[in-house]
């Protein structure tokens, strides 16, 4: 009903002189009408406000939706940087040999990916922070930190098994815990807890299995497997089991090849697959197979040469080259090729020396570089006088001994350092400081019992301890202690008798034929010598040892 009708009749009443309103009654009634039109007034002015404050909201909430997205577009591609970075990237600089450009990228990484725990990053991120992680572990090892080395590959280890168990079949996390799995085991395996690295590296082949069943057309998770295959068989040789290495071996080999198959251009699985064909041929090398070993070593160089010929500027193909050369040079030294081995020992010094200066951090190549002279030294040494021999394997030694102090529990860095003393004690003793050469033989045969101690069954450290032993027992001859030396030449005998009366190795049956002639087991060095000639081995320091009973 309208409002105004009342007012109205109430007016015409007065007129009327029926209806007769007192002064404070007509002004309360226009203050009503004043109010009622103030409310009004009011109404229309909240709900336009309203109004306006809706569209506010509205223009506010699509601001933020779109610097939300803004901000998820740019993490977004941030990630994709950082992918690229610690992937394709890195793959790439890896060949150029220069550490800190890895490390920089994934301390840059790392900065990004900032978090005390990581509960503000994406999944994605996550996997990102933990392949940063492993990029600094194998940095780290390169440079002989292996503590932080470990550090860091336990907590990109704890990331990815927190990723895993929300997101079992995630693929790139599946490759990152393989990636992991290496490097912890490569890590055990320096300090010689192989049963730690075995464990390591079933985890790895795991994996690499687990990846296989979900993409089985997947090239990348076939090289995945080679690489577990590669592992598992070069461990068991270096425990010495040449007969359980050669079928991982063989499998590596296939794997790679059928992956070549598919990607022809891929030149890291090139690289891989000359490692693999290196790794056979030790093998069939220790199983007397010297000839095979020979034609595996050349398919090895053949791809090495190739890949220089490609990338002759990037300093991993060198390497590749460098070791191939050096692996050739070894089994020339055992055919008694000196002047052949001679020449691939000199184009690998030459070679690495190179790469080497282009990274004094690298100290793992460091140390391969010193190794390799060594080695190179006992060649040469054959041909020199020993005062001029020993000046050049003091240096070695000092080399070496530096390179252990960076990092004390690496076991194979601590073989070689004593080994190199045994040596220099060798060149002592010819020189006639036969104190001087007492001293520091016993000092690597102390140290080297304490690694033999640790892990017996590591033929390298029970054939330098041996070498060791031998020094020992010639020094023990010329001073005519024969209580002594037969109590030495026994104990060497008791570390490969297990193998001697059986194997076809030749780097056992050389010293097995050396202390059984020192405890005149005249009918086992015959038989040794004949399992050695049969074979091919033409060692010049084994020879003339033999000529000269």
């Amino acid at each position: 009903m309208p409002q105004g009708k009342p007012l109205d009749e109430a007016k015409e009443l007065r007129q009327a002189g029926v209806l007769s309103l007192t002064e404070l009654e007509s002004e309360f009634i226009r203050s009503s009408e004043r109010r009622a039109r103030q409310r009004d007034r009011v109404r229309v002015l909240a709900l336009a406000l309203i109004v306006v404050l809706a569209l506010l909201a509205s223009i506010l909430g699509l601001s933020a939706l779109a610097a939300k997205r803004t901000a998820e577009l740019r993490r977004g591609e941030a990630e994709s940087l950082m992918d690229y970075m610690l992937g394709d990237f890195a793959d790439k600089l890896r060949p150029l040999g220069r550490l800190e450009f890895l490390e920089s990228v994934s301390l840059k990484a790392l900065r990004y990916l900032s978090g005390s725990q990581g509960d503000d990053l994406s999944p994605n991120a996550l996997t990102l922070r933990a392949r940063a992680l492993q990029v600094i572990g194998e940095v780290s090892r390169s440079r002989g930190d292996s503590k932080h080395a470990i550090d860091a590959l336990q907590q990109a280890n704890a990331i990815l098994m927190r990723q895993h168990r929300m997101a079992p079949q995630d693929t790139q996390v599946l490759k990152n815990l393989g990636a992991n799995a290496y490097w912890v085991g490569q890590m055990h395996k320096d300090q010689n807890n192989w049963q730690a690295a075995e464990d390591a590296w079933h985890e790895y082949q795991k994996f690499a299995d687990l990846l296989h069943r979900l993409e089985p057309e997947n090239v990348e998770w076939w090289v995945e497997q080679s690489y577990a295959h590669n592992n598992l068989g070069a461990l068991a040789q270096t425990r010495g089991m040449p007969q359980q290495a050669v079928p991982q071996f063989l499998q590596s080999i296939a794997l790679k090849r059928r992956a070549l198959e598919h990607a022809p251009n891929s030149h890291s699985v090139a690289a891989e697959l000359a490692d693999s064909y290196s790794w056979l041929a030790s093998a069939k090398e220790s199983l007397g197979e010297l000839d095979e070993a020979q034609q595996l070593y050349a398919h090895e160089m053949q791809l090495a040469l190739g890949l220089r010929e490609r990338f002759p500027g990037e300093s991993m193909w060198i390497y590749r080259l460098v070791r191939a050369l050096q692996h050739r040079a070894m089994l020339g030294v055992a055919r008694g090729m000196d002047a052949e081995a001679l020449r691939d020992y000199d184009e690998a010094k030459q070679l690495f020396t190179q790469i080497v200066g282009q990274d004094r951090n690298n100290r793992a190549w460091q140390g391969e570089l010193t190794n390799l002279e060594q080695e190179r030294l006992r060649v040469l040494a054959r041909g020199m006088p020993a005062e001029k021999a020993l000046p050049r394997l003091t240096a070695v030694h000092a080399q070496l001994q530096a390179m252990l102090a960076l990092d004390p529990k690496n076991a194979s860095w601590a073989r070689r350092e004593a080994l190199a003393r045994a040596r220099m004690g060798g060149a002592l003793r010819a020189t006639g400081q036969v104190q001087a050469a007492q001293k520091e033989i016993g000092k690597a045969g102390a140290a080297l019992q304490q690694l033999y101690a640790r892990n017996p069954s590591s033929l390298s450290g029970r054939l330098a301890l041996i070498e060791t032993l031998l020094l020992q027992a010639t020094l023990q001859h010329e001073q005519k202690d024969f209580i002594s030396l037969m109590m030495t030449c026994k104990q060497a005998y008791g570390m490969i008798k297990e193998e001697g009366a059986s194997t076809m190795n030749h780097q056992i049956l050389d010293p097995w034929v050396r202390v059984n002639a020192c405890l005149q087991n005249d009918e086992a060095v015959q038989l040794a010598a004949s399992r050695l000639k049969q074979i091919g081995y033409r060692e010049q320091s084994y020879v003339h040892f033999i000529s000269t009973r």
